[in-house]
């Protein structure tokens, strides 16, 4: 069984693997920010105003769930 920041460890790199899929494409860029008491991950479209996908929150399972479900829905990765 995992720990608390086990669990928390494997979302941080499941988000690093989805960053570095995204941003090998060259479509994109992908921020990601561990440095404050929250994780925020967003996602731009080069050329394009706006950003595709945007969280802030203090759980990374939280963000993670939303970063999968977006890029999902604007078809950013393959599943």
């Amino acid at each position: 069984m995992e720990t608390p920041e086990q669990e928390e460890r494997r979302f941080i790199q499941e988000l690093c693997r989805i960053k570095g899929e995204l941003g090998r494409t060259g479509r994109y860029g992908v921020y990601f920010d561990l440095t404050g008491p929250e994780v925020e991950f967003w996602v731009e479209e080069f050329g394009k105003p706006g950003f595709l996908l945007h969280v802030k929150h203090q759980d990374a399972g939280t963000v993670l769930d939303y970063v999968r479900k977006r890029c999902e829905e604007l078809h950013l990765i393959e599943p």
